[in-house]
């Protein structure tokens, strides 16, 4: 059963039951209605001994032939939930950790001040078509934590955690200059105050960026693109990059885009290079070249006088 898109839930289950999975749940089923079974006639047994109708007996069995039914479609269909949930965290789960990740406000010193991601997942499962009811909101962020952890193996395996975002603007540089060195990247923070709104310088391959990293609580503008271009500029980088925890703005993006900057989230550090190398030649615009003008004046004799003190 693959979907290349997520279909319907209906759909879906439809497939989920006629699938592979069908065994396990015609095993769950058989089980259920054995014990039914043996609990109904016992019931029926007793009634007939007290009341001496064997009609009452009868009710009885239907009754839990009935009840036994609805619990075992319940439980199919809360199986099928809890897969369809899989699938469509298979499908949007970039885009699920970027709605989850700026749902959290934190104060200038680390703790929460708001915590969205409830909301986020239920808007989440709302939008995919989760019957209501099926699924608490215990399972569904269990299955969307296993699921994320499963679907990018890129991260658990270079011990990336993209849940411990530090908390203030310096340990979010260190957290990514570290990240980047995992990855194979040179990289090195530049000094407080003197940065030139280039926060890291990395290489890696002949591959050398500078990148200035935002960690804000609202998608980031158009000032932190424009700043790393002087940045890369200043350090006489071959290209440059944002990067950001909150996403951001559709400006800020078509300025990115026309300035040849790269825009990151923090869920691209599980594979940098995937945007930050583009190809075999060195990212973005050429490596600034030397001035003609400083060359020419370079190339000219000693002048014969000396200069006056």
């Amino acid at each position: 059963m693959a979907f290349r898109d997520l279909p319907d839930f209906e759909t879906f289950a439809k497939a989920y039951r006629s699938g592979a999975s069908r065994s396990s749940v015609s095993g769950t089923e058989a089980y259920g209605w054995v014990i039914g079974t043996v609990a109904a006639g016992v019931g029926m047994i007793v009634i007939w001994g007290m009341t001496g109708y064997l009609g009452v007996g009868f009710v009885v069995v239907a009754s839990c032939t009935v009840i036994i039914a609805a619990l075992l479609e319940r439980s199919r269909r809360v199986k099928i939930a809890r897969a369809y949930l899989r699938k469509a965290v298979e499908i949007h789960g970039p885009a699920l950790k970027r709605n989850l990740t700026p749902a959290i406000k934190r104060d200038d010193y680390g703790g929460i001040i708001k915590d969205g991601r409830d909301k986020a997942l239920v808007d989440f499962v709302k939008s995919i078509g989760v019957p209501e009811g099926l699924l608490n909101d215990a399972e569904c962020w269990q299955i969307v934590n296993d699921c994320l952890d499963v679907q990018d193996p890129a991260v658990a395996r270079r011990d990336i955690n993209l849940a411990m975002i530090p908390a203030n603007g310096h340990d979010f540089e260190v957290w990514v200059t570290d990240i980047l060195r995992r990855q194979g990247w040179t990289a090195k923070t530049t000094p407080a105050g003197a940065d030139q709104g280039t926060d890291i310088i990395a290489s890696k391959s002949g591959h050398s960026m500078g990148l200035q990293c935002k960690l804000y609580s609202s998608p980031v503008g158009n000032k932190a693109v424009q700043e790393t271009i002087v940045g890369m500029k200043y350090h006489g980088l071959y290209a440059c990059a944002v990067i950001s925890n909150a996403g951001f703005t559709q400006s800020a993006r078509n300025l990115a885009a026309s300035a040849d900057v790269t825009v990151l989230s923090v869920e691209d550090l599980a594979d940098p290079d995937a945007k930050l190398i583009k190809s075999h030649i060195p990212v973005g615009r050429p490596a600034p070249q030397p001035n003609p003008l400083l060359n020419e004046l370079a190339s000219r004799p000693p002048s014969p006088f000396r200069a006056v003190r």
